[in-house]
């Protein structure tokens, strides 16, 4: 599918750049989404155009989004995506006109929407002010006196393993205390090494990555898999959530 959309982009203006992100987000992990595009989409040179095409089904009138912030673009479905990508609200943003059925239909849009901006169109040319745009709450770990607990929000081909404990929120739940990372109840981590290296070969390692998030991993190895650990799905019922939690989270103590 990935190659069809790009043939849809060049077949409207071959003189776009296309640069893939990522074609292996699970099906229907927003976060994980979130967490791939948030975290490139700023290494872009400004005004880029960023389609992230995730869950466009959504709903029956789910729109495609053209939104400007930071020197950016990101097009995307009005599934509440943006809310968690940008993590407040876009400094312009429109529906874009026409209708889709297909993703196909949906690149389309898109690509006729980015090839009338950059021969000088306006947004409100190619588009309309949203009556509403849906809002999502970004993922954020659980703090508690003696512990912060995070969920897995990414697992890359790597088997390497990353929660949503960022280096800042980390160190504010520490407060300079001695830590132990709890992985289900009998694996456990007690320091932050730098990189993949700073463990023996074999041997689990935390990190905090170059996007700033806690990292798991296992040297020359697969984490996810020999640890037994899966990315949060916030789309599974509440039975299933609590049976899955201890595969799923991430919890680490306080002393």
């Amino acid at each position: 599918m990935s190659g069809a959309v790009k043939g849809i982009l060049l077949s409207i203006n071959p003189a776009f750049t296309l640069v893939d992100i990522s074609h292996s987000i699970t099906p229907f992990m927003e976060h994980e989404a979130v967490y791939a595009i948030r975290n490139s989409a700023y290494l872009f040179p400004q005004h880029s155009y960023h389609l992230v095409i995730v869950n466009p089904f959504e709903t029956s009138d789910t729109g495609i989004l053209l939104a400007f912030a930071r020197g950016q673009y990101f097009v995307c479905p009005n599934n509440g995506l943006l809310s968690m990508i940008l993590n407040g609200a876009p400094e312009q943003c429109i529906t874009l006109h026409g209708t889709f059925s297909t993703v196909l239909e949906w690149a389309a849009l898109a690509g006729k929407a980015i090839a009338s901006l950059e021969d000088g169109a306006s947004l409100l040319m190619v588009g309309y002010e949203p009556t509403s745009i849906v809002e999502k709450n970004e993922s954020k770990p659980l703090v508690g006196d003696d512990y912060i607990e995070g969920r897995i929000i990414s697992i890359d081909r790597f088997g390497n393993v990353v929660l949503d404990i960022t280096r800042h929120e980390f160190e504010a739940a520490r407060n300079g205390r001695n830590f132990t990372i709890v992985i289900k109840s009998n694996e456990t981590i007690s320091r932050i090494s730098t990189n993949y290296s700073g463990a023996p070969e074999g041997f689990k390692v935390a990190f905090f990555n170059a996007a700033g998030h806690l990292e798991i991993a296992i040297n020359k190895g697969r984490a996810a898999s020999l640890l037994g650990l899966h990315t949060f799905d916030e789309k599974a019922n509440q039975a299933m959530l609590a049976a899955r939690r201890y595969y799923q989270r991430v919890r680490i103590y306080f002393t």
